[in-house]
């Protein structure tokens, strides 16, 4: 019978309190490429013990077209693994199929005991990353919401979580959508463009600097104790 990950974890309380914009233990992150702009709705409570391995799910939501989402799926992968953190392992979604026969698992969705055991056992890992795509819209302005959880499987303690909105409407995350692009572009004629603007132009470039930026604040491989 399928189990809820999230029923019975004690820690998923104030996540849901972050998404409804109030909670006093929200920590509020400044953009890594932008520190004036602020990074609301993150949870990252104090916890003990060690974590290498991560499943990194495909990624859940009502995207159109689909190969976007299939795109993310690679993007937010590799920015997963940029910070090395984690050892952040894919789990593809014909393998996510053959397990529980969808090919996408929201974070708020019930856990087939099945995908349990395979994390486990398949796939070695510690943790799992659910990420949910809430909000896309792939024209000008380029708009992005995130919600995202990493859960001990070991503990079933929700270890890090954020819920975010990236609008490139605001002028802050524009600026560093610009600004991460100036420090991440390895292509010369795209530094030439007019303030590096086409990261506002490209969805899958504007996705890589939404994925940097959430991934920036993972907690450290070593959680200890403060």
């Amino acid at each position: 019978m399928p189990i809820s990950i999230f029923s019975r974890i004690s820690l998923f309380a104030p996540i849901v309190a972050l998404a409804l914009g109030g909670c006093a233990m929200s920590a509020l992150q400044k953009h890594p490429a932008s520190p004036q702009v602020e990074l609301g709705n993150v949870y990252r409570p104090p916890l003990s013990g060690v974590l290498t391995r991560v499943a990194v799910l495909p990624l859940a939501g009502d995207v159109q077209p689909p190969d976007a989402l299939r795109e993310m799926d690679k993007t937010f992968h590799a920015e997963f693994n940029k910070p090395e953190r984690f050892e952040g392992i894919q789990v593809r979604r014909p393998e996510l199929i053959d397990i529980i026969h969808q090919d996408q698992l929201y974070s708020t969705d019930r856990i087939p005991q099945e995908l349990l055991i395979a994390l486990r056992k398949k796939y070695n890992a510690e943790a799992v990353l659910f990420t949910d795509i809430t909000y896309y819209r792939p024209y000008r302005p380029i708009a992005i919401s995130v919600r995202t959880k990493l859960v001990d499987l070991r503990t079933n303690e929700v270890l890090w979580a954020i819920d975010s909105a990236f609008d490139s409407a605001e002028p802050g995350v524009a600026t560093a959508a610009r600004t991460f692009s100036k420090l991440t572009e390895q292509n010369p004629g795209i530094l030439k463009a007019a303030d590096s603007s086409g990261v506002l132009l490209s969805p899958q470039r504007f996705a890589r600097f939404v994925a940097r930026e959430i991934f920036a604040t993972l907690p450290n491989r070593s959680i200890a104790r403060e």
